[in-house]
This record gives C-alpha cells, sequence and structure tokens, in this order.
C-alpha cells in the first residue's frame, strides 16, 4: 500500500507514567521494511504488521467518529473537535521497538523536537473509507481461529490523535490477534471543556449505538469486547444495555464490556445502569481506583461520587465484577490506568482469553465489604 508519510508530525503528550520497564511486542525478522526519512515527504510501502529493521512496528487501527472531517491535510489534522456527520476510517500508528509497556512514547521537548517513529508513536497515515471497505478492511485484520476486535470508547479531553494512539498501544501491548477499532466522539480534548464534552457524550450516544450495532451485523467478528474509559462509558454503557435488550441475539458477540474509570454517577451506575447491562445479559468488569484525581474533580463538578472513584467504596452490582485498581501504578492523574497500568493489562490480556470470574486471575485478591465482594488487583 503505497502513502504519503510526512515525518515532521507533532506528537501530543499523554499522561502515561507507572509503566513497566519491559519492552513489549515483537517484530518479525522476515517482514518488509519501512524507510521513512526525518523532515521529509517519502514515498513508501506500509504493511500494516509488526516490523523489525527501522525500529519500529506499525499496528493498523479503525475509527467510526462523529467529528466534524474538514477537507485537507493528514487524517490527524481532519479529524476536529466540533460535532459532525458518522464517518469511517482507518489509522496506522508506528510503535517503536523500544516500546515501554503502558507507554506512549512522545517527544520529550515535543515543540522543538518532532516525533520519529522510531522512537515514538505517531499516527503514519489514515484515511476515510466507504462502509463496504471498512468492514472488509477490518475483515483482513483477524488472525488465529477465531476472528474478534474490540471497540475502544475514550474519555473527555482526548484527541482524534490521542485516541488512535492509545487503541494502538492496547492493541499492542495485549498482543491483540484481531481488529482495533476506537469511536472518536467530539471531545475538545482541552481539560476546561468538561462540561462541553459533557453535553457533547450525550448527543454522541445514538450514534455510538447505531455503530455497536452496524459493527456487530456488518463485521464478521465472532467475538467483539467493548472497552470503554471514563466519559466514554456513559454512552458505551446505555448503547450496550438498549441494544441487547432490543437485539439477544447478539449477546454472545457482545457479552464482554470493560469499564475503567466509569464517571458515571456512582447511584445511578449501581440502581439503573448496572442492573440494566447484568439484565441484557452482558459481562461486565468494572475497574475502579480511589487514587483518581480526574474522577475526585468529577465529583465536585456533579456533586456525587463516580462509579470509578472508590474513595467512598466499590460500586457494586451482583453480576459484574467490579475491581479495585488502588494498589497499581498509575500516571500522574491517576486515570488514565487502562492503557498506561502494566497490571491492568495483564489483567485484561486473562480476561479476554476467557479466564474468569476475576478472583480467579493472577494477582487478584477477593475482599467482601458491607454490600457485597469484590476483587482489589495487586501491583506486580
Amino acid at each position: 500500500m503505497k502513502i504519503q508519510v510526512a515525518a515532521l508530525i507533532c506528537c501530543i503528550v499523554v499522561l502515561a507514567t507507572g509503566c513497566s520497564s519491559r519492552p513489549a511486542g515483537g517484530y518479525e525478522d522476515n517482514e518488509e521494511v519501512v524507510v521513512v526519512e526525518e523532515a521529509m515527504v517519502e514515498e513508501v510501502v506500509i504493511d500494516p504488521r509488526r516490523k523489525n529493521k527501522n525500529n519500529y512496528a506499525v499496528v493498523r487501527t479503525f475509527f467510526s467518529s462523529n467529528r466534524e472531517v474538514s477537507d485537507a491535510g493528514n487524517i490527524v489534522s481532519r479529524m476536529g473537535d466540533y460535532r459532525g456527520d458518522v464517518s469511517l476510517g482507518y489509522c496506522d500508528v508506528s510503535i517503536p521497538s523500544k516500546h515501554l509497556i503502558g507507554q506512549i512514547e512522545s517527544p520529550t521537548w515535543r515543540f522543538f523536537k518532532p516525533a520519529n517513529p522510531k522512537d515514538h508513536m505517531v499516527v503514519l497515515d489514515g484515511g476515510l473509507l466507504l462502509e463496504d471497505e471498512f468492514y472488509q478492511r477490518v475483515s483482513s485484520e483477524y488472525t488465529g481461529d477465531e476472528s474478534q476486535a474490540f471497540i475502544f470508547f475514550h474519555g473527555y479531553n482526548v484527541s482524534f490523535d490521542e485516541a488512535a494512539k492509545r487503541t494502538a498501544q492496547i492493541a499492542f501491548d495485549l498482543g491483540f490477534k484481531g481488529a482495533p477499532v476506537f469511536y472518536s466522539w467530539p471531545s475538545k480534548g482541552k481539560v476546561i471543556s468538561y462540561t462541553v464534552d459533557s453535553q457533547t457524550m450525550e448527543w454522541a450516544y445514538p450514534d455510538i449505538k447505531r455503530f455497536i450495532k452496524d459493527f456487530a451485523e456488518k463485521s464478521s467478528a465472532k467475538k467483539i469486547y467493548i472497552i470503554a474509559h471514563s466519559m466514554g462509558t456513559r454512552g458505551a454503557t446505555r448503547a450496550i444495555s438498549s441494544l441487547l435488550a432490543e437485539r439477544p441475539d447478539l449477546k454472545d458477540r457482545l457479552s464482554d464490556v470493560i469499564l475503567a474509570a466509569p464517571d458515571i454517577d456512582a447511584g445511578v451506575f449501581k440502581r439503573e445502569i448496572g442492573p440494566a447491562l447484568v439484565e441484557s445479559g452482558a459481562q461486565v468488569t468494572l475497574y475502579a481506583s480511589s487514587n483518581d484525581l480526574a474522577l475526585a474533580a468529577s465529583k465536585k463538578v456533579n456533586g456525587e461520587y463516580r462509579a470509578g472513584d472508590s474513595s467512598n467504596g466499590v460500586a457494586l452490582v451482583p453480576g459484574i465484577d467490579s475491581i479495585d485498581a488502588s494498589m497499581v501504578d498509575t500516571s500522574l492523574l491517576g486515570h488514565a490506568y487502562i492503557g498506561d497500568s502494566s497490571s491492568i493489562l495483564a489483567d485484561m490480556f486473562y480476561l479476554m482469553r476467557g479466564v474468569k470470574p476475576a478472583g480467579s486471575r493472577f494477582g487478584m485478591e477477593s475482599k467482601s465489604g458491607k454490600d457485597g465482594s469484590y476483587v482489589v488487583i495487586k501491583n506486580y
């Protein structure tokens, strides 16, 4: 696949400290080499599989988005932060050979030194696709005996660029043999825009539900994992519970829902959202932490504890695996652990391979609270 790659791309720094020092992923010696020269534009050939001689891999991700799309520039600059029509497409993201599990490598001084795919995660290429081509390309990513995909729903204050990189990083670190997909709703990507993002998530919900339904019907994936983070859990949980109530025939394919640091009113989650998910047949895993400063701030804005904040106790719903992740290494704000904690990634690895319930997985300790039992994940 011939593409035009601009090596002079600015990276957006993601708060991703607290990662393991172990290199992640593997590189095949017999695959083609991608050559990208710094500070120039060159026609190259990229296979969305892994490389080694040029010291980086390439992970192909797919996306659906209801961000406004402009006509000029690369795929990152085209995907804006205003509301728009639904579009489908793909992004190729570089993973440097010295990549660390949980890390999204970016230039330390990004305004003075451009991102280099040999050292940093960079969105190298991407484009929009018509629906038929989108699902054909998604199907071409399946490997192994069972076709599978995951759909990642990002949270508040996340740009399109960040969402693409986080999706590629999770897929690479998990060694995921399937299609990594993300849904990018038009977050403003700014800390000060919390209330705007909150309203936009409400607006985005119908499109989120429609995409999950379309993906389940039109992709050939036999297993589809839903991974939602922070504010993205609001749209994902409503969509899954509503869709499975309407289409119980999709339950076996959409049965696993992973909620990380859900920015949802804890009382509403325990009384309404959680029971609705359980009733729909979804198998739900909820990660929470008492060290999540972003959700602590959300409580001040919204007036109530969030389901992903365990400082007032873990949100317990019968039928949901609730996990207290307070002991794991996390980012500066303790909020992005869905991707930047090796402990959480390891637990997701086992979860996706069918090791259930949560208490039976490595590094877990069962606890009993006044409202029921939950699991504590240890840092290792």
